[in-house]
């Protein structure tokens, strides 16, 4: 069966890509594998359905990201001589979209980490309060939190060290003492386990995309807030660059921190507010005329 392939070709992804882009690529194989009734409907046709179903409700970059990854998938089992050719190879992803995303204000994000206090059990709120202030204070990404170990958390020195970012690239973050105090609280209640991955749903387990959604749910509803792709990891990695450049951070500084390799890249991430944004469409008509101070 083609899903028992995954093992190994999770194998060829370690050595030949970053770890971020090992665990999204299996992960995702695995979910499209699952919607497959047969191994021999793993054909053109069917990939090019998949794609078209998903671009229905998800944006054209993660249609594009899942394609990858099942043309990589395919890629690897030709190599292995498990299928003669590639199904996904001329399966064209969907056209892109605006760069234009939902950021969340001061009061929602604000909402989302009071959320975390509210929890019940004692380790549950320790460990949201650990991801979610982790996500919110250090502008890592989704992954690169999930994929967080032990040895790269610094709380003497207030450091997060990703060593292994998108692209392969490692830095150094240095998040606010709040966000250092959470890591600190949940790590003196987090179980000895044999995985050495910071977050734990229990004892064995470690979170993964599933155990961030379902906590993201339970804390929107505690706080009483629809569902919102604003809130989610990547709005709030928005966010969090847009909050920086405000208070007067360079835009080399905020790629450095987001680990860009480009500054335009990191240009797409600040957004600004809505005045603002009117005051400035104001100042683009030419006939526009300040108001002149009044003489004394």
């Amino acid at each position: 069966m083609l899903i028992e392939q995954l093992h190994d070709f999770g194998e060829y992804l370690r050595e030949h890509n970053a770890r971020t882009t090992h665990y999204s690529y299996v992960s995702r194989v695995r979910t499209y594998l699952r919607s497959l009734p047969t191994d021999d409907q793993f054909t053109e046709h069917h990939v090019r359905a998949y794609i078209s179903h998903m671009a229905d409700t998800l944006r054209p970059s993660t249609c594009c990201i899942m394609l990858c990854a099942i043309n990589k998938f395919a890629i690897y089992l030709v190599d292995q001589g498990l299928i003669p050719a590639n199904p996904a190879e001329k399966v064209k992803p969907p056209k892109p979209d605006s760069p234009r995303r939902e950021t969340p204000n001061k009061t929602e994000v604000t909402a989302l980490m009071d959320a975390c206090e509210r929890i019940r059990h004692p380790y549950r709120a320790a460990l949201a309060r650990a991801v979610i202030f982790t996500l919110v204070m250090s502008g890592l990404r989704r992954a690169e939190v999930l994929a967080l170990r032990i040895p790269d958390i610094d709380i003497s020195d207030g450091a997060i060290y990703v060593r292994h970012g998108k692209g392969d690239k490692a830095r150094t973050v240095r998040p606010p003492v709040a966000c250092i105090t959470a890591l600190s609280d949940y790590l003196s209640v987090r179980p000895t386990c044999r995985t050495n991955h910071v977050f734990l749903l229990k004892q064995g387990s470690y979170m993964a995309d599933q155990g961030l959604r379902i906590l993201l749910r339970d804390l929107f509803s505690i706080a009483g807030m629809p569902m919102s792709r604003a809130l989610l990891p990547h709005g709030l990695r928005h966010a969090f660059a847009t909050r920086l450049r405000e208070n007067g951070v360079s835009l080399e500084e905020i790629r450095d921190i987001l680990g860009h390799s480009d500054l335009n890249t990191t240009i797409l991430y600040l957004h600004r507010p809505t005045e603002r944004a009117r005051e400035i469409a104001e100042l683009m008509d030419p006939r526009h005329n300040p108001q002149a101070p009044t003489a004394p």
